[in-house]
């Protein structure tokens, strides 16, 4: 295994393995491997620097064939089998049952934009783009509203900025205004070009979508 290879795993597996004692005592936070949902939410096919990082605030509740897929697995095994589910998500949606296609829009819409942004297939939006979020785990209740900045923190310390440091993107794009507003209050990353893109589990309206996605594509081209 490459150099780049094994250290990226090595960042990946303290994801999915953190037991933070902190997030312990935050209500919000569900880190529950024993139940399929451990520490989450990143994907790239690259193991170098990305031209892109994209930063969600946080993944939604397994879905349904998901939790079976992570049982009983730890470290580098439970990276793998959750890098291979994000690729069905992603763009083998045919592999999913029915009831899982239907909790993927935000996955199509995000890969549909990267792929016109960067103008590259969507095959290929991987290799140069890491996904990521904020916070790696899901939380309690149906929305992700209750998220608070102290578990913000305490993920972006221990996970984020590791991430960010590994891959050295030339640009990140922020998915929605919260994770905008937040990146950009970090002084640790006043040398990276952040852009906010309107999470894709929303549509941008048919009039609005050319523009603002030309608009990304002359940020992409700036700096990348």
């Amino acid at each position: 295994m490459h150099m780049n290879s094994i250290e990226l795993m090595s960042i990946y597996s303290k994801i999915c393995e953190c037991a933070s004692e902190k997030c312990k005592n935050f209500e919000e936070i569900y880190n529950c491997p024993s139940k399929g949902s451990p520490p989450r939410g990143f994907y790239t096919t690259s193991t170098q620097t990305v031209e892109v990082m994209v930063v969600g605030k946080n993944p939604g509740h397994v879905l349904e064939s998901e939790a079976n897929t992570y049982l009983n697995l730890y470290g580098e095994d439970l990276v793998k089998a959750h890098l291979e589910f994000s690729k069905k998500t992603f763009s083998k949606l045919a592999e999913l049952s029915r009831n899982d296609r239907r909790s993927t829009t935000s996955h199509s819409n995000l890969l549909a934009y990267l792929s016109e942004i960067l103008e590259v297939s969507r095959d290929a939006v991987f290799n140069k783009v890491a996904y990521t979020n904020l916070v790696k785990c899901s939380t309690y209740g149906a929305e992700q509203a209750n998220l608070t900045k102290r578990s913000i923190d305490e993920c972006f310390t221990n996970h984020l900025k590791t991430e960010i440091d590994f891959f050295k993107p030339k640009v990140i794009f922020a998915l929605g205004r919260e994770v905008e507003f937040y990146l950009r209050k970090k002084d640790i990353l006043k040398q990276y070009p952040i852009a906010y893109i309107k999470h894709p589990s929303y549509h941008y309206r048919k009039e609005l979508r050319e523009a603002k996605i030309a608009e990304l594509r002359d940020t992409y081209r700036n700096f990348c």
